[in-house]
């Protein structure tokens, strides 16, 4: 029971100081993707280690069946301390995971958002920049300015969507952790 709940409480321990200091890379795909791996990796000893758990509390309940009163009662308050400390350990984990897969969610879509601004914005200069515009006629003058209004009708209808994509780009970026966005940090210059 003693090196059961020894070594439980060390992993605890550990656990601990990793949820605190583990800092959710939102923005930065391969670090997300890291840290969901860790994350499961911690559901796993979480499943594993909730058998020594189960063993504790029946060991627990049987020692305290069989034993003097008083120390009975000292190792029934240090299981339940044991238990309350497990409980939030898993319940944390738990909460770190769903906000991992959280800004993982959100992370793809802006990444998706952006490579269809990104190819919107290619097509737009491949379409209607680099054409050589040339009039003969006041047919042609009208036809052109027709395409100029539709143009810019366009671009006025995603500018929203751009702005939007564009501010949600940079929040992520000054919310982030130094040095861990460059990805993101090129795709968002690249709207403006």
């Amino acid at each position: 029971l003693q090196s059961q709940s020894s070594g439980l409480s060390r992993w605890m321990d550990e656990m601990s100081v990793f949820l605190r200091a583990e800092q959710v890379a939102v923005g930065d795909a391969d670090i997300l993707q890291a840290q969901i791996q860790e994350s499961e990796g911690v559901r796993e000893d979480i499943e594993t280690l909730q058998k020594n758990m189960d063993n504790i509390n029946d060991i627990s309940k049987t020692l305290v069946a069989d034993s003097e009163p008083g120390f009975g009662s000292k190792l029934r308050l240090q299981v339940a301390a044991l238990t309350d400390r497990w409980t939030e350990v898993v319940k944390q984990s738990k909460q770190q995971h769903n906000r991992l897969k959280a800004a993982s969610d959100t992370t793809q879509k802006l990444v998706e958002r952006m490579e269809l601004a990104d190819k919107w914005m290619d097509s737009m200069n491949r379409d209607h920049l680099a054409l050589e515009y040339t009039v003969h006629s006041e047919e042609q003058l009208k036809e052109l300015c027709d395409k100029f209004k539709a143009l810019h009708d366009e671009v006025n209808a995603k500018e929203p969507e751009m702005t939007a994509l564009n501010d949600e780009g940079n929040e992520i970026l000054n919310s982030g952790a130094p040095g861990t966005l460059q990805d993101l940090a090129k795709q968002v210059m690249k709207l403006n």
